[in-house]
């Protein structure tokens, strides 16, 4: 059996190895990393952060294969210096499709599948979004998709197969090739054949009163123990919903107040400040009464503190935002 080592002696054993002296095995030098590959480091770390984020509570965690590496768009995405969504983005035809909250206010051709209504659901371009609300004989539909608070309208709109007719339609071939504005090559006898033809197109766009830019650009804030954004004061409410209120959160005393809601979603945007710099409530209550916002009346020392929370009280997100416009309520909440 071996004698023992003595502990100095064993130190000076392994800081000898370590510095690649004579009669011990060196280590290479490890090459000091490239400004790339740190960022590429970080670029992963975010990448895998995000994947298990949004994973529900209590699964293993998910780390990617290489396969991934160059599949995945979150990852391109996040290569390319752009932010991850808080929440998985729409998804068109199996894809990301970020254009719909990047640009939510733009309007998108979308091609539903089925027809829009009939269930609890909407397939469009092959993800399935929440059906909130149904005008069936104006082809309206208000949508959800996912986690995302806001609503978009569905609409679906006639038009004409064929917009603009070449002069010459009705002369030569109809073999011969008639090339639209949009790109598309069309024999001169299927357009002669369906010149008056209408067909329906579909458009979505976001009409939610919720601006989107938040989810964007704002400090995401991590969120307090649900129960402890339960009420032990309701001072102003609209159609049951919570409008004013006190809550205990771990900061002490957060008097919340009401800047947009989604009539759809029932998702409501407030803005929380400590109760003691709410210390003259009723003030604070008569100019909330008269249709003043929150953003104009409240004390501000930095950025807002911003909560949503939906119909039942829940949370829903937390927010840190210093731009007061895009708090207030969206441009198009008519929709």
């Amino acid at each position: 059996m071996p004698a023992p080592v003595e502990p100095n002696a064993a130190r000076l054993h392994y800081a000898g190895r370590a510095q690649g002296r004579p009669g011990n095995r060196s280590v290479s030098k490890v090459p000091v990393l490239t400004l790339a590959e740190k960022n590429l480091v970080m670029h992963t770390v975010t990448w895998v952060k995000t994947v298990n984020d949004s994973r529900p509570a209590g699964t293993p965690p998910s780390y990617p294969l290489s396969v991934d590496i160059d599949s995945s768009a979150l990852f391109k995405r996040i290569r390319q210096g752009l932010a991850p969504m808080p929440w998985a983005p729409p998804t068109r035809n199996g894809q990301p499709a970020y254009e719909l909250v990047e640009n939510a206010r733009d309007r998108h051709l979308v091609q539903p599948g089925g027809e829009p209504g009939s269930g609890d659901g909407v397939l469009i371009d092959g993800a399935r979004w929440h059906l909130l609300a149904a005008d069936a004989g104006r082809r309206r539909y208000h949508l959800a998709f996912g986690r995302w608070p806001i609503a978009y309208c569905l609409q679906g709109v006639d038009v004409r197969r064929w917009p603009q007719l070449p002069a010459d339609l009705d002369e030569g071939s109809p073999h011969e090739v008639i090339r639209f504005a949009d790109g598309r090559l069309v024999a001169k006898e299927l357009v002669r054949r369906t010149r008056d033809d209408v067909v329906t197109q579909w458009w979505l766009q976001c009409v939610s009163p919720l601006d989107e830019r938040v989810y964007l650009h704002a400090e995401r804030l991590p969120l307090d123990d649900p129960d402890h954004f339960r009420p032990t004061q309701v001072h102003r409410t609209r159609d049951g919903v919570a409008q004013v209120f006190t809550s205990p959160l771990r900061q002490g005393a957060t008097v919340f107040f009401a800047v947009a809601g989604d009539p759809w979603t029932r998702i409501t945007r407030h803005v929380a400040v400590r109760a003691e710099a709410a210390a003259d409530l009723p003030a604070l209550l008569a100019r909330f009464d008269d249709g003043q916002s929150p953003l104009d009346f409240l004390p501000q020392t930095g950025a807002w503190q911003v909560f949503e929370i939906d119909a039942r009280g829940e949370p829903w997100s937390g927010w840190r935002c210093d731009r007061r416009q895009w708090l207030l309520p969206a441009e198009l909440s008519a929709g």
